[in-house]
């Protein structure tokens, strides 16, 4: 009886200890490529959140600007997702580039976008082109805030 009174209280404490752990906000999120290109008419750094077919319409126009003939844009379900656009704007060499490196579910319905960017290193050879990297992918429509955060290039 000794042995399970004092056995009670540590069996309690290691229990409640565990209850701290943040739990995972949800399932992980659904992440689908749209496009991700060197070459896009985005001229400047850019971060969107596009939620409409109207929105899509006029992104896609900018993005595609100067291409002949001219690309239809990818077909997204704005019923039920919305498309995620990190852009890094005009670049006047190549070794550049931008990814969406994770999409994570926040409290509330929300989500957090984690951007990764390359730059070359000082000195490097590079392609003398003009560059402007932009990656979107689709996501499902999430109901809370879309929180953009900078992360370390991999």
């Amino acid at each position: 009886m000794l042995l399970r009174t004092a056995l009670l209280p540590l069996l309690l404490v290691l229990a409640l200890a565990g209850c701290d752990a943040a739990a995972p906000p949800g399932p992980p999120v659904d992440v689908v490529p749209v496009v991700e290109t060197q070459q896009s008419g985005v001229g400047a750094e850019a971060r969107r959140v596009i939620g409409s077919p109207a929105e899509w319409e006029s992104f896609w126009k900018e993005h595609a600007a100067g291409r002949l003939p001219p690309e239809p844009p990818p077909q997204v379900d704005f019923e039920r997702r919305v498309v995620l656009v990190a852009a890094m704007g005009q670049r006047r060499s190549g070794g550049f580039g931008i990814e969406i490196a994770g999409v994570e579910p926040t409290p509330g319905g929300g989500l957090e976008v984690r951007v990764a960017t390359r730059v070359p290193p000082e000195g490097a050879v590079t392609a003398a082109v003009m560059a402007s990297p932009l990656v979107a992918v689709s996501v499902p429509r999430p109901t809370g805030p879309v929180r953009w955060v900078e992360a370390p290039a991999p």
